[in-house]
């Protein structure tokens, strides 16, 4: 392939994705309804995103109009940013923010020279000299993602040093965990007990919360010119790789480790935040990075797995992006431009006519519900999410993606691309 972003929607599909994303843009929260907080993943800095993707391809007839839509949202989401001051995170966090509004700067949309971000740049710095260790080291609310936001800033001492010290921090907390017998070096012990619903010390293997995404930033870092990052990158990919497993529903990663370093056998559904298919998005975005075509070979192999699932969109109830039906076609659609496969379109134009057709007309969210499954004494909800992970921001910039040419580089924070489509540039 040559590099360029071809849509993939087309005929009634096309026609299809252009009503659901009218009607999403329609749905969502005005710029002055500031209950649903700042944040990328779920508020303001989340619905600036589609507003500026919408303007970027002047969707519909409003798209001039969307552009200043955009800038109303990112304005409430940096008003709005006190409340976010313990939280560093880049979906639910201070950076997220900040990365927003770097990247409509770079787009154009957000029409200013000054550089908006050296405060956040020495709030991180200060937060990782004298607490980094206080902070998980995944890319949803930790260290990868804060990495992730200096990583792509336009350039400066403060950015840079954001880097290094998350390197730093990466590097001191690496510790040897045997695996199966293969005497791997494995990663991070910030990788293990992070979170509260891991008390027992089980090592995350999704992108979202584990390896896969701090795997995507330290080839991105490496690709940058941070050669620190390599022998921990080649180091946890060959861990990660020694993980795999044969399953008889064609799972190759599960949710974990356990303790003690046994595989968890239960796979994952097709998603994002875990399981295979987001693991070989990602995989091919570090091959891309760091230049190792043996690593791109790797997520080819494994993405062609995914696309000859027997079921692929088992368990797949709703169309978000992080584990949904326009979630994965949106990946699909990256494995393809990227090599070029039908099989990989193939599979994209499936999972945009699943997520098409679960939009119920006149309900919340511009038609598109999240689901929230049943747990003890509850039953099923469905939500009217707006976010840009759970919600219906993130399925109109997916159908978005399959309707313009330009790269969509609103999915850098997933770590698909490979690097900064924008620096790229």
């Amino acid at each position: 392939m040559d590099g360029s972003w071809r849509p993939l929607l087309a005929g009634p599909r096309l026609k299809q994705a252009r009503a659901a994303v009218d009607e999403i843009l329609d749905s969502l929260p005005a710029p002055q309804e500031s209950g649903w907080g700042a944040t990328l993943a779920g508020g303001h800095a989340g619905f600036a995103l589609a507003f500026a993707y919408a303007a970027r391809g002047n969707h519909g007839k409003q798209g001039p109009a969307w552009k200043s839509r955009a800038l109303a949202h990112l304005e409430t989401s940096v008003a709005l940013l006190p409340e976010l001051r313990e939280r560093p995170g880049l979906y639910a966090g201070y950076s997220g923010v900040a990365w927003t509004v770097d990247h409509l700067q770079k787009m154009g949309i957000l029409d200013e020279p000054e550089d908006l971000n050296e405060a956040v740049d020495s709030a991180l710095v200060q937060l990782l000299e004298k607490n980094a260790w206080r902070v998980p080291c995944e890319l949803i609310d930790g260290l990868a993602g804060i990495g992730l936001y200096a990583l792509d800033r336009p350039g400066g001492a403060g950015s840079q040093k954001v880097v290094r010290l998350v390197l730093e921090r990466l590097l001191a907390s690496e510790h040897r965990v045997l695996h199966g017998g293969a005497g791997h070096e494995a990663p991070i012990d910030g990788w293990t007990g992070s979170r509260p619903q891991e008390p027992d010390g089980r090592i995350d293997l999704g992108v979202a919360h584990g390896i896969p995404g701090i795997l995507g930033f330290l080839a991105s870092a490496y690709g940058q010119g941070h050669a620190p990052a390599l022998p921990l990158l080649e180091r946890t990919l060959t861990w990660l790789l020694s993980c795999r497993m044969s399953h008889p529903d064609g799972f190759v990663f599960g949710r974990w480790v356990n303790p003690g370093n046994s595989l968890a056998m239960d796979g994952c559904r097709l998603s994002w935040c875990y399981g295979d298919l987001g693991i070989a998005a990602v995989m091919l975005g570090v091959a891309k990075s760091s230049g190792k075509e043996r690593w791109r070979q790797v997520a080819i192999h494994l993405g062609s797995a995914c696309a000859e699932r027997r079921e692929p969109w088992a368990g797949i109830h709703d169309a978000a992006l992080c584990h949904g039906a326009a979630g994965d076609a949106h990946l699909f659609s990256r494995l393809y431009q990227e090599t070029g496969m039908a099989r990989f379109r193939d599979r994209a134009l499936e999972g945009y006519d699943m997520a098409l057709g679960m939009r119920r007309a006149g309900t919340e969210a511009g038609g598109f519900l999240a689901y929230i499954p049943a747990t003890e004494g509850s039953e099923v909800e469905w939500n009217p999410d707006p976010g840009w992970l759970n919600g219906s921001a993130g399925i109109a910039l997916s159908f978005l993606a399959g309707m313009d040419a330009g790269d969509p580089g609103w999915d850098r924070p997933m770590l698909v691309t490979g690097g900064d489509v924008m620096r790229q540039k």
